[in-house]
């Protein structure tokens, strides 16, 4: 078995068939695969690998939302951050990560890409 691209991989996104279908696919290709959403995924789409979930709920404050989020980050220490939606869960991910040394890539879906 060869090695993961990712050791830890932390997902932030909103509760969608586009989040829980990308959690599934990637997951062969890495180590952990942890959650952050306002919605756990449904059971089918969780894989083995899967480490665990942050429920986070966007509409709050960005203080509130973006805050949880950083302390959860800090606790897992991802390697990797991947945001889904280009709108308030990128907004609060991207005030979370501000100072950390993380990667973190954004992926715009559906409507996300007509804005």
């Amino acid at each position: 078995m060869t090695e993961p691209a990712v050791s830890r991989l932390l997902i932030v996104g909103s509760a969608s068939v586009h989040t829980w279908r990308y959690l599934a696919g990637i997951a062969p290709f890495a180590g952990e695969v942890w959650l952050a959403s306002n919605r756990d995924a449904p059971e089918q789409y969780r894989p083995a690998n899967f480490a665990g979930f942050q429920r986070i709920d966007f509409r709050l404050s960005s203080l509130v939302a973006s805050g949880r989020l950083r302390g959860w980050i800090k606790a897992i220490r991802p390697d990797l951050v991947h945001v889904h939606q280009a709108n308030s869960v990128a907004w609060h991910a991207s005030r979370a990560m501000r100072g950390l040394a993380i990667p973190q890539v954004l992926t715009a879906w559906g409507s996300d890409i007509l804005l």
